[in-house]
């Protein structure tokens, strides 16, 4: 039986990124928009949810890469690469965590199923 799982997204943002309009601890998709994101590959239920909470809010979705683990995605951040959008307990326990900012996204909050 498949079980439904609620993740809160959080952003990871490399730590000396210009964060211009961001505030440091909560944002909304659109201040995220201008951004490169750094999302999973095609065929995964969150990077369809992300698609489709963008397209919900009219909003410019810009796919810089598509990786596969969460740990290459947060790899991928500190290099300056783009943001991703990861669930909270990804980012902090990740050995990169000193080297990320995280900021909640305010009105994103996927169900997906595990």
């Amino acid at each position: 039986m498949p079980v439904s799982c609620a993740i809160p997204a959080s952003v990871g943002l490399p730590a000396n990124e210009p964060r211009s309009n961001l505030d440091c601890k909560h944002a909304r998709l659109q201040d995220l928009s201008p951004f490169l994101l750094i999302i999973n590959q095609n065929g995964c239920s969150l990077r369809s949810a992300i698609q489709r909470r963008f397209e919900q809010g009219h909003l410019p979705l810009r796919i810089g890469i598509g990786a596969l683990s969460s740990d290459l995605r947060l790899l991928l951040v500190t290099r300056g690469l783009g943001i991703t959008l990861a669930t909270k307990a990804a980012i902090e326990s990740s050995p990169l965590r000193d080297a990320l900012q995280i900021i909640a996204a305010q009105d994103f909050e996927p169900r997906v199923r595990a």
